[in-house]
């Protein structure tokens, strides 16, 4: 009889782990918690700064060099410098930690209002696959999906700033291979398909994509990056609103 009992709690017991295991394969705090491990883990705490240089590929022949350079407490500056078709120019978005600004040639500079600019606090931000809970919210698990020849996890969200985003996770290394989200800007809404690889070890386990690619409109923006310096010294006044934008907010 002991016997028996033993069997059957043990096959139970069995049960049990087998059903855990499935719920948390398919649980989506559980698997944006695995990538947040995989990405990282507990060494983000000791990120202070990155500075991300590289090459950008864009539409119309247009190619050049993007630096990107990020900041705790929500400081960021994304800047490019393309050339094609006998022109020139240059191209600048940032964030203070509290105000963020684009600035193009065509269209000048002004403040990001609304979600286009928690959009871009989010995307700028070093530590949001770590701290996923502070940005992301609503998570829907939509099954299994293929992202080239990778099996990924497919789970809905929306951004802090209300806006849809669909990440795929890989199933093997549970690093992110895809995002689909909605993006707000001065053209309206534009759905923008993100492709990472090429993951590299920067710091301490960290991994980051140093290959992406990004549709929108028809269109597509490659970005190859080359050098990643982590915690190098890296001043508040980089960070500073172009002159003619900061009568705007005082």
């Amino acid at each position: 009889m002991n016997r028996k009992f033993l069997k059957t709690q043990l096959v139970f017991l069995s049960f049990l782990a087998l059903f855990s295991l499935t719920l948390s394969a398919t649980d989506p705090v559980a698997l944006m918690d695995k990538a947040a491990e995989a990405s990282g883990g507990d060494s983000f705490k000791e990120l202070e700064s990155m500075v991300v240089h590289g090459n950008i590929s864009m539409a119309q022949q247009m190619n050049g060099q993007i630096e990107m350079t990020m900041k705790e407490s929500g400081k960021s500056k994304v800047k490019m410098t393309l050339t094609g078709n006998g022109m020139q120019m240059v191209a600048e978005q940032g964030c203070d930690g509290e105000n963020c600004y684009d600035s193009n040639p065509m269209m000048g500079a002004r403040l990001l209002q609304g979600q286009e600019k928690e959009q871009f606090k989010i995307s700028n931000n070093f530590k949001a696959a770590y701290e996923w809970r502070e940005f992301y919210k609503d998570l829907e698990y939509q099954g299994e999906a293929m992202v080239g020849e990778r099996k990924t996890h497919k789970i809905k969200m929306k951004t802090s700033a209300g806006i849809d985003m669909t990440q795929y996770i890989d199933v093997e290394s549970s690093l992110l291979l895809r995002m689909d989200m909605v993006t707000i800007g001065p053209m309206g809404q534009m759905n923008i398909e993100s492709y990472f690889e090429d993951y590299k070890d920067i710091y301490k386990g960290i991994q980051y994509p140093m290959k992406s690619k990004m549709t929108m409109m028809g269109q597509e923006v490659l970005i190859t990056f080359d050098k990643v310096e982590v915690n190098q010294p890296v001043p508040d006044s980089m960070f500073e609103l172009p002159p003619s934008l900061k009568a705007q907010v005082q």
